[in-house]
């Protein structure tokens, strides 16, 4: 059953190329000045005692967000978010994709593993078990995308927040493929 639109079914037979990817964004987040939950951990600091004893209240403020800013710097929040997909090409030209952060993995039966990243690579033996002529392309990492690939728009591809340097990769590579079996079926 497909996320959008209507529910139907791909026959393995009519899958051709498989293109895997792992994309990672890291998003830097800067702390807060004043963090009421480092309180605790600035209360022992110096600096409080000798910015009351110059200012005051004034000086006990600052001597605050001078603790709180000495903690904070170190401690900018980096999170790194994974995503594991896996764009299906069918012999009719359509693009299908099992997007690790949506798919719930169900047909993988007692093999379903805890990751979606073990649950992509499975998927892809799965396939590539049941149609053993499938192209498997994992060379994503190693690709440059060209200048003005953040131009492709596809549609749908705002709702289902797809990277634009992978899709436009999984079409290029797909339709290199094509182009190379067409070949080597001519000869």
């Amino acid at each position: 059953m497909q996320w959008r639109g209507p529910s139907g079914h791909i026959p393995f037979s009519q899958i051709q190329i498989l293109v895997r990817v792992q994309l990672s964004e890291t998003k830097q987040e800067p702390q807060a000045t004043f963090d009421v939950r480092n309180v605790s951990r600035i209360l022992g600091n110096p600096a409080l005692a000798v910015g009351y004893g110059y200012g005051g209240a004034l000086g006990l403020a600052l001597g605050f967000q001078c603790a709180n800013a000495m903690e904070s710097e170190d401690r900018a929040l980096a999170t790194i978010q994974t995503s594991h997909k896996l764009d299906l090409h069918t012999t009719d030209g359509k693009v299908y994709q099992i997007d690790g952060d949506k798919f719930g993995f169900q047909i993988l039966g007692d093999t379903r593993g805890y990751s979606d990243n073990t649950n992509v690579d499975r998927m892809c033996e799965l396939i590539a078990h049941v149609v053993p002529d499938v192209i498997i392309d994992p060379y994503f990492g190693l690709w440059k995308p060209p200048p003005g690939h953040l131009k492709l728009r596809l549609p749908r591809m705002r709702v289902n927040h797809d990277d634009p340097a992978f899709a436009f990769y999984s079409r290029w590579a797909a339709l290199l493929y094509r182009h190379i079996l067409g070949d080597a079926a001519g000869l």
